[in-house]
């Protein structure tokens, strides 16, 4: 079976940025003072993955700096989430470069989040009899995973699999939805019929008591 990988971008680049480098507290620079520690730790993430893996096709998925249809649906979308760090995205063309002398693809497209382009790619891809192999860091996209189609590539190359698909989800209980919806960095508020959560009962034994009180939220 073919294998098409799909790089969520931006997720390994804000890993690059704010990984530790040894001892160092201070990022990568060159002789010049611009930071470059993402831009080189990216770079040897790339070399790794196309010596490692050997993909038959593969693709760099980019966010693009115009609002997408998110924020036309909520105008506070994403509003406490920090502006990426100067020092950051001064390393972005430099990284697109990386990828253009590797020779790999880069996917971007305004109104969209890199997360909604990759998801699109997955499954279109999957309907051809290829596999879709994502590799991020984020979480959220393995609600994706179909194996043998679709699976997901982690940090560390653990392939994350999943014979049924994450069904969808009709109806949240208040709670549920709470939770999701007043996630800080989206600042989407809470439905107003949502009550906070209240701590589940713990049994009274004096192993679970000793487990309760070294619980951090208690």
């Amino acid at each position: 079976m073919k294998r098409v990988f799909l790089i969520d971008a931006m997720s390994h680049i804000f890993r690059a940025y704010f990984a530790p480098m040894g001892a160092r507290q201070d990022p990568l620079r060159n002789s010049k003072g611009q930071v470059t520690q993402a831009v080189f730790v990216f770079t040897n993430m790339l070399r790794k993955l196309l010596n490692d893996e050997k993909p038959d096709y593969i693709a760099a998925i980019f966010d693009t700096d115009a609002p997408t249809f998110r924020d036309e649906l909520f105008a506070h979308y994403k509003a406490n989430r920090e502006a990426m760090p100067d020092e950051l995205r001064s390393q972005i063309p430099y990284i697109l470069q990386v990828c253009e002398a590797f020779g790999i693809p880069i996917l971007k497209m305004d109104g969209f989040e890199a997360d909604d382009v990759i998801g699109t790619l997955a499954q279109k891809v999957a309907e051809k009899g290829m596999q879709s192999v994502i590799v991020s860091n984020d979480k959220d996209l393995c609600q994706l995973v179909r194996d043998p189609l679709v699976i997901a590539m982690r940090q560390n190359s653990t392939n994350i699999k999943r014979k049924v698909p994450v069904p969808p989800v009709a109806v949240f209980p208040p709670i549920v939805l709470s939770l999701i919806l007043s996630e800080p960095a989206l600042k989407i508020p809470p439905p107003p019929s949502a009550s906070p959560p209240s701590p589940l009962p713990v049994p009274s034994s004096p192993s679970h008591q000793a487990r309760r009180r070294r619980c951090c939220w208690q």
